[in-house]
């Protein structure tokens, strides 16, 4: 970038540190000065600001002022993101303590308005005729995956982790068993889920995305989309809101299927709590 050139001041000569300056001090003033005016009031000359020009790799004074205007902005959009940040050095952990279960309530609150309840129990009832449900995503989203195979297996459901396309198992299972594969992307442009889903619905399988509302990439591959609504964040607590709000899908799906086959849910529960009994 070329701010940060302009803060290093690396191989600058006396004149180029004070036009250097000169622009850092006044970045939004210098925009519509011609070189020869940039010259003079940074007390230096028009052919000292073109040779820095030149020293930074630009095609000429336009480019120069063209990236401190972008670059400007950028960094001006950037101080205004974090402003709106819910943390920052000075946040108490008394403070912190309060602030993560809003951040978890929110996002579940937001993306619970975006759902359609039809939509969560057609798939849920996909779900329970299935053979087979296989769970796609990759990265951070990979827990939240591991958490959701977990508990459908502990319902009985032939549940299963997946990180990449086994193209060989889908076509031999396709033919003999009902599959649903759900795939998880949090702002939902993972190329490998993409992918994944072309290739599974153009198999044949039944696909349920989960991703961000805002992106479609997603919901336009798959047969049905639960979508999660979570507000932006530039530090790393963006993590938060669409992980909590996509474990709350997916416990969503989880206890509509508990509903879904209540009772025999209820006379296993009553088989561990006998189990558990007669072993103590």
């Amino acid at each position: 970038m070329i701010i940060n050139q302009l803060k290093q001041k690396e191989g600058f000569t006396n004149s180029e540190q004070a036009i250097a300056d000169f622009v850092l001090k006044f970045p939004n003033g210098i925009i519509g000065m011609t070189a020869s005016q940039l010259g003079e009031s940074s007390m230096t000359s028009k052919a000292s600001v073109l040779r820095l020009c030149k020293k930074l790799g630009l095609s000429g004074y336009n480019e120069f002022l063209r990236l401190i205007e972008f670059e400007t902005h950028e960094q001006s959009r950037f101080l205004a993101l974090l402003d709106d940040e819910p943390i920052n050095n000075k946040t108490p952990i008394k403070e912190l303590m309060d602030l993560v279960p809003t951040i978890y309530t929110q996002a579940i609150f937001s993306t619970k308005l975006a759902l359609n309840p039809t939509i969560v129990q057609r798939v849920v009832n996909r779900i329970k005729m299935a053979d087979r449900i296989d769970l796609y995503g990759v990265g951070i989203v990979e827990s939240a995956v591991d958490m959701a195979v977990f508990k459908f297996q502990a319902l009985g459901l032939n549940a299963h982790k997946q990180t990449n396309i086994n193209e060989h198992a889908i076509v031999v299972t396709k033919e003999n068993q009902r599959i649903v594969s759900i795939l998880l992307s949090f702002i939902g442009k993972n190329e490998m889920i993409l992918a994944a889903a072309n290739y599974l619905k153009s198999n044949g399988i039944f696909t349920v995305g989960i991703g961000s509302l805002d992106n479609l990439d997603l919901k336009e591959i798959c047969h049905e989309y639960l979508p999660i609504t979570v507000d932006s964040h530039i530090l790393t607590m963006e993590a938060l809101a669409p992980y909590s709000a996509t474990t709350y899908i997916l416990d969503l799906l989880y206890a509509g299927l508990v509903i879904a086959d209540y009772n025999q849910q209820v006379a296993f529960a009553k088989q561990v709590i006998e189990k558990d009994r007669y072993q103590s």
